[in-house]
């Protein structure tokens, strides 16, 4: 049994029947190569991916360090005008808050840009959306 086994596969444990004719083998080795071609193709399609999101986590955290460090440059300057104000010619209390307008340059605060930022993330992890639409 174990020898019409190994007469069937040609003694090639993966059951590839070997043949003498030059046009099978020929075949048989550029089916090999065009999975190794797909495989590697493959792989490298995975690597670029995680290159991207790799990109895309840096860019993010890069956001949101700028982001808390205005916060806190703003939250310096709201205590900076708290310990000196300027005195009040009338006996009203000021309400100080009322008087510091945060100094945001950047579109990241508003709430739409946060929305959209937030359904791009979605959309990118989803496969649906590229780096460039964040």
């Amino acid at each position: 049994m174990v020898l019409a086994h190994l007469r069937v596969t040609g003694g090639n444990s993966q059951g590839v029947v070997q043949t003498n004719d030059p046009k099978e083998t020929l075949a048989i080795e550029k089916v090999k190569l065009e999975a190794m071609k797909l495989k590697l193709q493959y792989e490298l399609t995975e690597r670029d991916n995680a290159k991207i999101k790799f990109q895309f986590e840096e860019q993010r955290r890069e956001e949101e360090r700028h982001e808390r460090a205005l916060e806190r440059q703003h939250e310096l300057h709201l205590l900076q005008l708290k310990a000196s104000p300027v005195a009040p010619q009338t006996s009203e209390p000021v309400n100080f808050d009322s008087l510091v307008r945060l100094p945001r340059e950047s579109s990241a605060f508003t709430p739409f840009r946060r929305f959209r930022r937030y359904f791009f993330e979605q959309a990118f992890e989803a496969g649906r959306a590229s780096p460039a639409c964040i």
